[in-house]
This record gives C-alpha cells, structure tokens and sequence, in this order.
C-alpha cells in the first residue's frame, strides 16, 4: 500500500516528462522526481514504525 502512494504520484510527475522531448528542463523535473522519491521512502520507512 505504501509503495502504491509512492508510486502514483512519481508516475504523475514522469508521465508528463516522458511525453515531450529531453531538456534542461525535463532534467530538472526528473531531479526533484528522484528527490521526491527518495524522500518518500523515507517517510514510509519512518511511518512503518509508528502506530497510526
């Protein structure tokens, strides 16, 4: 469940990306979407630990 909320939101970044041509730009995206990513997990490692 956690991975399907990382995951919806990353594809809602990339698919918009993936569509137009390579830039700085789309660059820039794909960084803030790995930053995001990367955070995420965090989060989610950090959540599976505290009863909600």
């Amino acid at each position: 469940m956690i991975l399907a909320q990382v995951l919806l939101p990353l594809a809602a970044i990339l698919c918009p990306v993936l569509r137009r041509p390579s830039s700085a730009w789309d660059f820039g995206l794909w960084t803030m979407a790995a930053a995001a990513l990367l955070l995420a997990v965090r989060l989610a490692g950090i959540w599976t630990y505290l009863p909600l």
